[in-house]
């Protein structure tokens, strides 16, 4: 798995930016089964992480050239674990910038 700390943020800091990358080209057009697989177990653990609060957003650009995630309420370290855990990083499907934001606006409804 490659993860990548671009600014891990002071001390304490609990808010991050993630880009996930496809570590091939073609991607998405050509999934293998075992990309499937872990890619709905990717968003599983998504959705459930923005039901719980600590992923604010998440989705791919249009033409799947990369994931993005914002994180909100969890340490650096914490983050790490959690996307070590996420079986398109940890099966290196995704390679995983981590950077560390200022969380400035959030939608309300």
């Amino acid at each position: 798995m490659t993860v990548t700390v671009d600014l891990a943020g002071p001390e304490g800091h609990t808010s991050f930016f993630v880009r996930l990358l496809p570590t091939r080209a073609n991607w998405p057009a050509d999934l293998t089964p075992d990309e499937l697989a872990a890619l709905q177990v990717h968003a599983e653990r998504l959705r459930e992480a923005a039901a719980q609060g600590r992923c604010v957003l998440a989705g791919p650009v249009l033409d799947g050239s990369l994931g993005v995630a914002v994180w909100d309420g969890m340490s650096l370290d914490e983050l790490l674990a959690e996307l070590g855990q996420d079986p398109m990083v940890e099966k290196r499907f995704f390679d995983a910038v981590v950077s560390a934001m200022r969380l400035s606006f959030e939608r309300t409804r």
